[in-house]
């Protein structure tokens, strides 16, 4: 019989080795289940990626690798792919280049003339006739936008053409002094001297006798009367108004146009805050000596006696008469519901409360409801009235103002002497 000890090491033992077994075959059947066995580790992929980086410069840039990283190997990529385009470039030209000395070399030897770039003088088309350009116009701009190349189709005298020199298939070629052939390319401005001076002068400069400049002013009344009324539709449905100049127009620097006696028309609403009435100009009216007839659209406003914008006025509100009466019938409809709650009974039962007229005062009960919800009815009515009606601005007739222009106005015709009345 073995000993304690011994039973209880054999026992840990036993114990120890059951358990490592048991460690050992959940590890194996864990790596034998496992879905991912025999794919990359998620590092292996990182490195891979990198490495994909790095050999194909389009792949797009993950965690590992930066922005900067595949800006770089993009750049070098493309860099590579120019010089090698350069390189095929230059061994094209090249070979031309030979190809030309070659063709050079043999024209030379057969007697064909050959031109200053070494090419064949009959693989030219034959040059057209030098057109000279102008001569500049003084006093004008004489610079010229270089590489603009026109044609100029104008009948204007050519100087006398330059030295002549035999070319292929019997024709000329212009050489300079010195014996070499002369470009046939003529470089001509496309924004010619002559046609920038057309195009000032079809420009119409702008003159006091035939346009009024923004800031011109003039004093004004008001032939027509206004109620400018202060809410709803006020702004974009205002109302129409008539004024007449008193006076020629004041003008920048002292100067005066004769508008005087001419009529301008406006649009007008009210502000409650300010109690004023803004008129916005619309059109002026002139009628000549001669009868013509200037009809022009204006921008402007008209300032008070006070020197502001708009006019001052009497602010009328009837909201309030609208309102008092609303009150009234509201009291009196209050008045005709307790009256009827007077003739009714209340019983109270086991189903609740029931509320009974008395049959006694059936008639005095019915006029005292039917009162009551008249009246109910007619103070809505006067609420709704009420809300219907907005606060205006009265404005008199022949009050003085000034018109303030705050655009310029182009006529077409002379103002000057020519809107004051015929002289019998």
């Amino acid at each position: 019989m073995d000993a304690p000890g011994k039973t209880k090491r054999k026992q840990l033992i036993i114990a120890v080795g059951g358990f490592s077994a048991f460690i050992i075959l959940m590890m194996g059947g864990m790596w034998l289940s496992d879905p991912n066995r025999g794919k990359p580790t998620p590092l292996e992929i990182q490195q891979e990626q990198s490495q994909e980086v790095m050999r194909d410069f389009t792949a797009r840039s993950s965690g590992s690798v930066s922005a900067e990283e595949t800006w770089i190997a993009l750049s070098e990529k493309r860099l590579k792919e120019l010089q090698t385009e350069n390189k095929i470039l230059r061994d094209r030209l090249e070979e031309i280049a030979r190809m030309v000395g070659n063709q050079g070399a043999n024209s030379a030897i057969q007697g064909t003339p050959v031109t200053s770039a070494g090419l064949p003088a009959t693989s030219l088309p034959p040059a057209p006739i030098p057109v000279a350009q102008p001569a500049p116009i003084p006093g004008q701009n004489q610079e010229q936008p270089t590489g603009e190349i026109t044609q100029q189709f104008v009948n204007r005298s050519l100087p006398p053409p330059p030295a002549q020199n035999p070319g292929a298939y019997g024709g000329t070629q212009a050489v300079n002094q010195d014996g070499q052939p002369i470009s046939r390319i003529q470089v001509i401005s496309l924004t010619d001297d002559t046609a920038q001076g057309q195009g000032d002068g079809n420009k119409k400069a702008k003159n006091v006798s035939h346009y009024l400049p923004t800031g011109a002013f003039s004093t004004a009344v008001l032939l027509s009367g206004m109620d400018a009324p202060t809410g709803g539709q006020a702004m974009s449905n205002p109302v129409p108004v008539l004024l007449r100049l008193m006076d020629a127009g004041q003008l920048p620097n002292f100067w005066n146009s004769d508008v005087d006696n001419c009529h301008v028309t406006g649009a007008a609403h009210g502000d409650i805050s300010s109690e004023r009435a803004h008129i916005r100009l619309e059109t002026l009216t002139c009628v000549l000596v001669n009868g013509d007839i200037i009809e022009e659209r204006v921008q402007g406003y008209v300032a008070g006696e006070d020197g502001k914008a708009g006019l001052r006025g009497r602010l009328v509100s009837k909201q309030g008469s609208m309102i008092a009466k609303s009150l009234l019938a509201g009291i009196a409809s209050g008045m005709g519901s307790s009256i009827s709650q007077q003739y009714q009974q209340v019983s109270t039962s086991a189903l609740g409360n029931v509320t009974t007229i008395d049959p006694n005062k059936t008639v005095q009960a019915g006029l005292a409801t039917g009162t009551g919800n008249a009246l109910e009815k007619i103070a809505d009515y006067y609420i709704a009235r009420a809300n219907e009606m907005y606060p205006i601005i009265e404005v008199d007739a022949n009050r003085i103002g000034e018109i303030i222009l705050l655009g310029g106005t182009e006529f077409g015709k002379n103002l000057i002497g020519n809107t004051r009345e015929r002289k019998e």
